[in-house]
């Protein structure tokens, strides 16, 4: 009777792993198909695979992307047959922007509400959380961000026992060109009626009751929506925007502050 016991506490749930899905295809490209429970077909995008699945790659001219629930992924573009249960030592783990969106396409695939073609810079990061003490409180816009929004939503952590918070905008000089109490954790700024409007800028708050003597300035970009254009393109000029390479991309795009174009590049992958 122990040993039944003790055989069915180790089956049950290796059993349990086997039903639970281990990866979804973010990218399916030529002709590729998956063996599941005794049936083969092809992959489609936004497809469960299991530890038990068989991947198979026709030729070289096809490409699978897999991306388990940590947000990391595997490239298969190679002809041949690849059991899931052995992918694992292949896995690379996303970073940045795209390793957000990889758990928000988990979310929505399990989670069948949720949307993920509502993604966007603001996906990227989670802030209105509350904080006791801490004196970086900014969340966005992100540290060295470039933006081409004219009307801009500043949000920061919530404090514990304080009546509110003094918000700063500062020119490229670290000159103040905007100061303002703020009872709320966010605000909505009109940089075009700012002396001004584009350039350099850095912002920082603090909280009013017992302040912070030292503050982190968090520097941002305001740019024309040409200039930014024109700096993705140039970012992107060397990178070929499929499998891998496409994520890679938007990393690169995340790094030198252009988190928007970071995120409509994750979503054009994801449509093709």
């Amino acid at each position: 009777m122990k040993y039944f016991v003790c055989v069915t506490l180790i089956v049950l749930p290796l059993l349990s792993i086997a039903q639970l899905p281990i990866y979804y295809t973010e990218l399916v490209k030529g002709d590729v198909s998956v063996y599941h429970d005794n049936t083969s077909g092809p992959v489609k995008p936004r497809s469960l695979i299991y530890l038990n699945d068989i991947i198979r790659i026709k030729n070289d001219r096809s490409e699978i992307t897999l991306v388990n629930n940590r947000a990391e992924y595997v490239v298969l573009n190679k002809k041949g047959n690849y059991k899931v249960s052995d992918l694992k030592k292949m896995n690379e783990k996303a970073i940045g922007v795209t390793a957000k969106y990889f758990h928000l396409v988990w979310e929505e695939l399990l989670q069948p509400h949720k949307d993920y073609t509502k993604y966007n810079v603001t996906n990227m990061g989670s802030w209105g959380g509350v904080t006791r003490g801490n004196c970086s409180l900014g969340h966005f816009p992100f540290p060295d961000m470039i933006l081409t929004n004219q009307i801009i939503i500043f949000k920061w952590d919530s404090i514990f026992n304080t009546d509110g918070y003094q918000f700063t905008i500062k020119d490229a000089t670290k000159t103040d060109v905007m100061r303002l109490s703020v009872r709320d954790n966010q605000i909505s700024v009109d940089m075009s009626l700012l002396s001004s409007k584009n350039g350099e800028f850095y912002w920082n708050v603090n909280r009013e009751t017992t302040p912070c003597k030292s503050l982190p300035d968090y520097k941002f970009t305001v740019v024309t929506k040409d200039e930014y254009q024109a700096m993705a393109d140039q970012a992107l000029s060397s990178i070929v925007k499929t499998g891998k390479e496409h994520l890679k991309a938007a990393e690169l795009l995340e790094r030198r502050g252009l988190y928007e174009a970071a995120a409509e590049s994750i979503k054009r992958a994801a449509a093709e």
